[in-house]
């Protein structure tokens, strides 16, 4: 009995682990424009959102889309107040048939204007 023991408990980390490394967190946030909401596709491993100050920060293999807007990085933070975005860590974006890669981005998903740093040819 005592030997079956850890090996359950085991047997539990082990599961809880996979399951965990394979979950990837899909949200669907409202940017504010004006008065209108505009939904934002969001695909991170994780994610926190602050209701009070509206800025939500996603880790691991993170994805945006926005309209023809498409972000990759591996940690992004977004404030939902201004619609900024900063991305970093193997930051890729794609608007329409433009694309660009580098270390870090600055981005306005209401103007479409930013900022890439270290880019990549």
């Amino acid at each position: 009995m005592i030997g079956a023991e850890p090996r359950r408990r085991r047997r539990r980390g082990v599961i809880v682990a996979v399951a965990t490394a394979c979950v990837v967190a899909v949200v669907t946030v409202g940017l504010a424009l004006a008065q209108d909401e505009i939904p934002v596709t969001l695909r991170a491993r994780t994610f926190q959102y602050n209701r009070t100050t509206k800025i939500l920060t996603a880790a691991g293999d993170v994805v945006v889309i926005y309209q023809d807007v498409t972000i990759h990085a591996d940690h992004l933070r977004a404030d939902l107040n201004t619609n900024e975005v900063r991305a970093e860590g193997h930051v890729a974006i794609e608007v329409g048939r433009y694309n660009a890669q580098g270390a870090a981005l600055s981005y306005n998903l209401t103007s479409h204007r930013g900022r890439i740093e270290q880019a990549a040819a």
